[in-house]
């Protein structure tokens, strides 16, 4: 392995998991293979950071997504790239009659249309 990659690789074990770091100062001579299982080994004992967010925190999520593309594009291309996606996210899934809303998602053409429709479905999904 090459020493630039192999002290990235060990720099991101160590953030991830110091116990897993400490056990690759002890076999300095560690193979690629080796410092790759341990690496998969380091990420499989994280959390998973989707089980710990709340419907809210996703709402956020596709929030901060739709204005970086608003950012980046224009208003309008922004939400057409966005709001087709935002329709069809899992998220929304167990809001009783929810196709109207989803159609009002994919019809809105400004932010001042969709955050409303967005900002309800917080409430509709607070009561679940």
């Amino acid at each position: 392995m090459h020493l630039r990659k192999k002290t990235s690789l060990f720099q991101s074990i160590d953030s991830l998991a110091p116990e897993l770091a400490e056990r690759l100062e002890a076999q300095s001579d560690l193979s690629c293979d080796h410092a790759t299982v341990l690496f998969q080994q380091a990420l499989l004992q994280l959390p998973n950071p989707r089980d710990t967010m709340t419907v809210s925190d996703k709402l956020d999520i596709l929030i901060e997504q739709l204005r970086i593309n608003i950012d980046r594009i224009d208003e309008y291309r922004g939400i057409l790239h966005t709001r087709r996606h935002l329709a069809a996210t899992p998220i929304f899934k167990g809001i009783p009659d929810f196709r109207q809303t989803r159609i009002a998602m994919l019809r809105a053409n400004t932010l001042d249309e969709l955050l409303p429709i967005l900002e309800a479905c917080r409430q509709r999904l607070s009561h679940y």
